[in-house]
């Protein structure tokens, strides 16, 4: 289901006039507040009052990409509205003080990157048997290792039955991948991210064979030296959810 478009009045209404109690957080895009609406608990992303094309595209691209992805793990764009300099989106609120990380966190790239890999692929992020009762690589070895023979395409979920565009696909593959690079100064934010699914740039480049993780990153200084794993011998560590 699309997201909603709603009156730009019923959310200032239901956030109080954004009253500063009601705020939830503070990012780059704008500010984030709760809400009730339709006795409904709501968070409302309420952008930056400086808004330029550039701003105005990201809020298209959100509403038209994030807007039509629905995962378990992935908080729901409700709707949107927009009147005059006034862009606000409707996300479903998440108690405890997650979605403000969810929203804001560019930590969690790598994160979004699983969660990317997980969709196209339709199969678990971790390692798991395989049809034979063999034990399968995880996912993200597994699309790297169909990347570094040229098969990228094969790792599209099969339940598809190949109805997809396979530039569209291997974009997005290329997507979750750049977003698990090893490095975390390499990994896109997710204002990057954005513009990629939105097709205003193209997806990252990356080499054919996955980066060898290295420490201390690159960007981060260290007395000791620095050490790197590549190759086989990254796939021979147990996949860790990194940040």
């Amino acid at each position: 289901m699309a997201p909603l478009k709603f009156k730009v009045k019923e959310l200032i209404d239901a956030t109080k006039n954004f009253n500063h109690e009601n705020k939830l957080g503070k990012g780059g895009f704008g500010t984030v507040y709760k809400g009730i609406l339709r006795n409904r608990e709501i968070a409302v992303k309420r952008v930056s009052k400086k808004v330029t094309s550039q701003v105005k595209q990201e809020f298209i691209s959100e509403v038209t990409t994030i807007g039509n992805l629905h995962h378990k793990n992935l908080v729901k764009l409700i709707g949107w509205a927009h009147e005059g300099q006034e862009y606000l989106l409707v996300y479903e609120y998440m108690p405890n003080g997650s979605l403000d990380k969810l929203i804001f966190d560019d930590s969690d790239v790598y994160a979004f990157g699983i969660l990317v890999l997980e969709v196209c692929c339709g199969r678990r992020p971790g390692g798991q048997l395989d049809q034979d009762g063999g034990y399968a690589s995880s996912i993200l070895n597994w699309v790297w290792e169909l990347r570094g023979i040229g098969r990228l395409i094969d790792a599209a979920d099969c339940r598809l039955k190949g109805d997809f565009v396979e530039e569209e696909m291997g974009c997005v593959l290329i997507l979750g991948l750049a977003c698990c690079h090893p490095d975390p100064f390499k990994r896109p934010t997710m204002k990057n991210v954005i513009q990629v699914l939105g097709r205003e740039v193209a997806a990252p480049e990356l080499p054919l064979e996955r980066p060898g993780f290295m420490w201390p990153p690159v960007g981060l200084s260290s007395e000791g030296a620095g050490f790197s794993l590549v190759g086989s011998q990254v796939n021979s560590f147990t996949e860790i959810t990194g940040r």
